[in-house]
């Protein structure tokens, strides 16, 4: 974890309150911080830092977690070929089945001095390419495996890995970061998208790609994006396939996809009316669109996933 990270860290468990976080460091290199704690002294939650990463979930104990499925190996290749199968083995090769979803979300977001924040992060690949266009971009995601992935892929430059091919054959394949990524400055921590550990006001350059519908509580997702994003001159980019499920969260939380309800009808529609209407400041949605993104399961099966997205400023 870098030390930087230190000044802008606050107790998850203690929002809306914003509560700063003490350090103990019990290793360091290089100014990252590779063992340690930190204690909020305020309501007592104590969040590890193992092999560099900060995990930052509320909670008892406030250690690692995450939804399990992200967890297991067969989650970590389908999301590291989605996101960086344009890039395999070579900057510019790549899989010819890989889609260009990330390229295009990255390219409505401006380059901008300060700080940027990409929620649901997973492996990392929107949080690379806001590290090109900022200061600092943080990734933030629920998956100790994926943020483990994503670091080591940060620390070496490279990541070799196993592509499912059928039942348990896999076959090698390596992902190296491109030269325009390598001397960006990113960071990623275990954190919640629900209550993430910083500031109100932090962050100029906000994502949430193809989140919404998997946490608990969408709405409170929608308003924490807007309460981190600076009050003026942010801008978010913001994605779902809105494919509510109750496992996800109860159906009474869901933004959309029934008829009854504060928020009957479509997700989109809806979803625009909450960062324009409900969140204060508003957003403004400058564009509206879609695209199609990709997950490789194995060598025939692929998912292929209509995301509507919105590109909005304040």
């Amino acid at each position: 974890m870098k030390r930087r990270l230190l000044d802008i860290l606050i107790c998850p468990a203690c929002l809306p309150g914003e509560r700063p976080l003490g350090a103990s460091v019990a290793r360091e290199e290089d100014g990252e911080i590779v063992s340690g704690r930190l204690d909020c002294r305020t309501c007592g939650s104590r969040y590890p830092i193992e092999d560099g990463t900060a995990h930052l979930l509320p909670g008892p104990g406030g250690g690692p977690g995450g939804q399990s499925r992200y967890e297991e190996e067969a989650a970590a290749s389908a999301y590291l070929w989605s996101h960086y199968g344009d890039v395999f083995d070579s900057p510019g090769a790549g899989d010819p089945e890989a889609g260009g979803a990330y390229r295009r979300w990255a390219g409505l977001l401006p380059e901008r001095a300060g700080l940027a924040i990409d929620f649901g992060c997973a492996v990392g690949r929107m949080s690379w390419e806001m590290a090109a266009r900022s200061e600092l971009a943080v990734g933030l995601d629920r998956s100790r495996a994926f943020v483990g992935l994503a670091r080591r892929l940060a620390r070496e430059g490279t990541l070799d890995f196993g592509l499912s091919v059928e039942g348990t054959l896999s076959e090698r394949r390596t992902v190296r970061l491109p030269a325009a990524w390598r001397d960006a400055n990113v960071e990623f921590v275990v954190g919640d998208a629900l209550a993430p550990p910083f500031p109100a006001g932090l962050f100029g350059l906000v994502a949430s790609l193809n989140l919404l519908d998997r946490v608990p509580r969408p709405l409170r997702h929608l308003q924490e994006v807007g309460r981190v994003a600076a009050a003026k001159g942010a801008r978010l980019v913001f994605s779902d396939p809105f494919s509510w499920s109750a496992e996800a969260a109860d159906e009474s939380e869901w933004l959309g996809g029934r008829d009854e309800g504060p928020y009957p009808g479509s997700g989109p529609d809806n979803v625009r009316r909450i960062l324009e209407r409900e969140t204060r400041p508003p957003w403004s949605v400058s564009e509206a669109g879609a695209l199609w993104w990709k997950i490789r399961n194995h060598r025939n099966h692929y998912e292929l996933i209509r995301s509507e997205y919105f590109l909005a400023t304040r």
